[in-house]
């Protein structure tokens, strides 16, 4: 492998090849993709997982397998717990600070809205945590460099020092603002949404040690029609012939399983700091109000009946409105959106787990002459 090839390019010729249904090059360039990170020092995840999905589709089912259990077994470029936690004397932060976090089109956005709702609790809408904290990382780095730099042109003594903690300050700074800007006498409860936080929530739980975690899970062939469709609508010329939907679904099986197996994780060490609800539930008549009073009572918040069935039943008036928006919050799209071959994508990787989850599993065995055909079990 040539060093001078930037991962980057790497990944782009992965995915050309991907897309020309050259697996075993798609395979390889991001084999060397993943190795030049690895070299580098730099987080890798998200390149592993791409090498997951083209090794699998390449019939290198062990390799991927393998893997896989690697990236679900550990919590993803995940930085060292904080060096400066939250003071439990701190009035910046509120009574009940609470992180929304699960899939990208997952239903984060849904339960926000209904809990803004409620007169205790302010939840905007998704927060980007992410970036703050990469922000906070490379100013970090930026500074240690500068000062590295003015030391080696003078006495040569050292910086003394620590960008790891100068990065954990500037990202808890952030964080107790946010949540001091949202936070006011009448509204106790505070909560910030971010779908990838599931990457890092060990830090967060060491960086706010009060604050609570409400995951949202939702049918991973859901989310693969909705992020599909939101890619169509938002990213011109994307999938004009419509082959992207097959690479889509893996993929989606395969980030659902490592999200969902992180959090499992997680709750069976922090089972009092963290609450599952399925988006699904959330949406239906019968079971949508002991779901909501769930997630209430696990964030001590008052629970009356009656405010919030009637916020719900104006939530979703609200959504019988026809835009690409409101469509890709529908239940069950997958089955008139996806083929039986990417239904099978999605339960191969992920389908025991959807199980326990109570989500139907399709016998995609008995194909029918196209494998294109979206006749499925309603």
């Amino acid at each position: 492998m040539s060093e001078s090839i930037p991962s980057s390019l790497q990944s782009d010729l992965a995915r050309e090849a991907y897309h020309a249904d050259d697996f075993s090059a798609a395979a390889t360039h991001q084999a060397e993709a993943v190795e030049v990170l690895t070299q580098a020092g730099r987080p890798s995840h998200s390149a592993r997982l791409l090498l997951a999905l083209y090794q699998s589709k390449n019939g290198d089912s062990a390799q991927a397998a393998e893997l896989l259990e690697e990236l679900i077994a550990e919590a993803p470029d995940e930085p060292a717990a904080p060096q400066q936690a939250q003071s439990s004397t701190d009035t910046s932060i509120p009574e009940q600070p609470f992180f929304i976090f699960g899939m990208k089109n997952g239903g984060c956005s849904y339960l926000q809205t209904l809990l803004d709702l409620h007169p205790a609790t302010l939840c905007p809408p998704e927060q980007n945590l992410n970036s703050l904290w990469k922000r906070s990382d490379r100013s970090a780095q930026t500074y240690e460099k500068l000062l590295a730099r003015i030391d080696d042109s003078k006495a040569q003594q050292g910086t003394h020092l620590d960008a790891a903690k100068i990065r954990d300050d500037l990202y808890a700074t952030w964080l107790r603002h946010l949540f001091s800007h949202y936070h006011s006498n009448t509204q106790t409860h505070v909560g910030l949404v971010d779908t990838d936080l599931d990457t890092n929530l060990n830090y967060h739980r060491i960086l706010i040690p009060s604050a609570k975690f409400v995951f949202v899970v939702r049918d991973p062939r859901d989310i693969a029609v909705a992020l599909w469709s939101y890619k169509k609508e938002h990213e011109t010329g994307y999938d004009r012939d419509g082959s992207r939907l097959d690479a889509m679904s893996h993929a989606v099986g395969l980030e659902w399983l490592a999200k969902v197996e992180r959090v499992k994780k997680f709750h069976q060490e922090h089972s009092d700091r963290i609450e599952l609800v399925r988006y699904e539930d959330l949406r239906d008549p019968e079971r949508s109000s002991k779901a909501l009073r769930r997630i209430m009572n696990f964030l001590d918040l008052d629970y009356d009946e009656e405010t919030t069935d009637y916020n719900h039943k104006q939530l979703t008036l609200s959504l019988d409105i026809d835009t690409s928006y409101t469509k890709a919050l529908n239940v069950g799209m997958w089955r008139d959106a996806l083929s039986m071959t990417q239904i099978g994508n999605i339960q191969s990787v992920a389908g025991n787990l959807m199980a326990t989850l109570e989500y139907p599993i399709c016998d995609t065995s008995q194909r029918s002459a196209s494998e294109d055909d979206t006749i499925l079990p309603s």
